[in-house]
């Protein structure tokens, strides 16, 4: 009956077959085919015959196109140009689009989604050419500098800019069109080495508390999940900030230095615990070794430690508390030259690395060498009461071994390897 080739049913008309694409038989033949689709579009008042079966739904896509009001639809696909009734199709919303249309939709979200991973709306705005700026805005699809959307994101330091209407107008479909929390920072903030190795040996769920707490959007959320190379500019920015107030004058010379340093807040902080104050936490307590209570549970010093060592790039936890100043030591290490130091600590075939390590005055060596040096001036002192230079020398002199003749004078042959070691030998234990 549609195609005006009879009105009883007829199995053997060329008309009771399957549209192409059906994946059923059998199919209507090319001319069969051309006289449905001419009395379909007119029955219906299509733009086309449209694609069978329709396009499936790109998400990207639909959050672009739904942003637009109905006349930048239309001058998205078509700008001055289409059929009556192209334009009358495209101002549907997404779900009511004629395949077709849908189709050509589908194809443009595709292109201005790219790969989905711009830092900001100004950044995804930055790499668009003119004509795809302007479709994107919808205000038409083909390159014209003259329009006020062929213009730069502020931060770019590029000319001309986005005016203040335009910008609101760009941010909107941006922000919908990535799902952003907001439209972020532009340019994209810098990296910041130690933040990063903070953020990374956070889990996913700990970087959002770490940000947000129990708050935060559903989108802002998302985005916090997110490893450092991959966050969202304005969640990095963040991320940015709290890792710089964590990390303070980057001073620390172990975990627990820079652990007992943190209040309550920043230790919920940086364990991604939350981001207030709750002395019910089991992380606002205290470092092994610092007098104080509560201490921290066994499991949440290894978590503290894991995240702490990443913030301050340690491959240990290092020494707390501190080991104590002893002004002997400090005497002694002075009066060394740095080769002498390092020959005193390791041996004549001192590394660079080691040499570095014992350059700084006594009080500012890192722990670890601190804790050599005293434990090396304390056998070379010995108990200190000695009434000369030369009754000192020759009470410790005669009875010290030829390891300790030559650490005191520092040309020392016994070679100590790392910083961190035991001495199996007869002598003192150094150890780190």
């Amino acid at each position: 009956m549609a195609a005006g080739d009879g009105n009883v049913e007829d199995t053997s008309s060329p008309f009771c077959a399957h549209y192409p694409g059906s994946d059923q038989e059998p199919p209507l033949g090319l001319d069969e085919r051309a006289q449905v689709d001419e009395v379909g579009v007119a029955l219906f008042d299509f733009p086309d015959a449209g694609i069978f079966p329709s396009p499936e739904d790109f998400e990207p896509a639909r959050r672009w196109w739904d942003v637009l009001d109905s006349d930048q639809r239309v001058a998205a696909l078509y700008g001055d140009g289409g059929t009556e009734q192209q334009r009358t199709a495209a101002s549907s919303v997404y779900e009511e689009l004629f395949s077709s249309t849908k189709n050509e939709v589908n194809d443009s979200g595709d292109t201005l989604h790219q790969d989905g991973d711009p830092r900001s709306v100004g950044e995804w705005w930055e790499s668009l050419d003119c004509q795809w700026q302007r479709i994107a805005a919808g205000d038409g699809n083909a390159n014209d500098p003259s329009s006020p959307f062929c213009a730069h994101y502020p931060g770019s330091e590029q000319v001309p800019l986005l005016g203040e209407e335009e910008l609101e107008h760009v941010d909107s479909v941006g922000v919908e069109l990535f799902e952003f929390p907001e439209p972020g920072v532009f340019p994209t903030p810098e990296d910041v080495a130690f933040v990063g190795r903070w953020w990374d040996a956070l889990a996913a769920e700990q970087r959002v508390a770490a940000l947000y707490g129990e708050g935060g959007s559903e989108r802002e959320r998302a985005v916090a999940m997110d490893a450092y190379s991959e966050l969202f500019s304005s969640t990095k920015q963040l991320a940015n900030e709290a890792g710089i107030e964590l990390n303070g004058d980057g001073s620390w010379d172990s975990v627990g230095t820079w652990w007992e340093s943190l209040d309550c807040r920043l230790q919920r902080v940086a364990t991604g615990d939350g981001n207030e104050a709750n002395a019910s936490s089991p992380y606002c307590a205290h470092y092994p070794g610092s007098g104080l209570e509560p201490l921290l549970g066994d499991d949440e010093k290894q978590h503290v430690d894991h995240v702490g060592q990443a913030l301050l790039g340690r491959d240990d936890p290092g020494i707390y508390p501190p080991p104590p100043d002893l002004d002997y030591a400090a005497r002694w290490w002075a009066e060394l030259t740095t080769l002498q130091r390092a020959r005193a600590l390791f041996g004549q075939d001192s590394t660079t690395e080691q040499l570095e390590l014992v350059f700084p005055a006594y009080e500012e060596v890192i722990n670890e060498i601190q804790v050599l040096v005293n434990e090396a001036a304390t056998e070379i002192y010995g108990t200190g009461e000695y009434p000369s230079i030369g009754v000192s020398a020759g009470s410790r002199w005669e009875p010290a071994t030829t390891t300790i003749r030559r650490t005191c004078s520092a040309p020392t042959t016994r070679d100590r390897g790392s910083i961190r070691f035991s001495d199996s030998s007869n002598g003192p234990k150094w150890t780190a």
